[in-house]
């Protein structure tokens, strides 16, 4: 799995490489109705810290966001200035898990701190 950041356009792009192997969709999932790509996420997170961002897994409505209790997201440890979060925008519409084992990439979002505005 190859993961890209590109800050400017706010985009995390999520490429497949040749012997990557599908993400599966695991049992607790289907049970507990959780978020489905929280197996994406945590292969996201671990190439990304491997590069020294770190990142946690969070659910969204744990830190006041208004959307259903499954959602989760990545985001950066309260680094001062440098904070950033992924998330899928088109989670509504999609299963980001699906289109990147299908697809081969996915492109998820990043919403940054005010002090990437110089970036932008």
């Amino acid at each position: 799995m190859k993961v890209e950041l590109d800050f400017k356009r706010q985009k995390c792009l999520v490429t497949k490489e040749p012997n990557d192997k599908n993400i599966p969709y695991t049992g607790w999932v289907k049970q507990d109705k959780a978020d489905t790509n929280s197996r994406l996420y945590y292969y996201i997170k671990q190439i990304l810290n491997a590069e020294g961002y770190g990142l946690i897994k969070k659910r969204m409505w744990k830190d006041g966001h208004l959307v259903d209790v499954e959602r989760q997201y990545l985001v950066t440890r309260n680094k001062p200035g440098k904070n950033f979060c992924i998330y899928d925008h088109l989670y509504a519409v999609r299963d980001a898990r699906e289109e990147y084992n299908k697809e081969g990439r996915v492109e998820l979002h990043i919403e940054m701190d005010d002090a990437f505005e110089w970036m932008k």
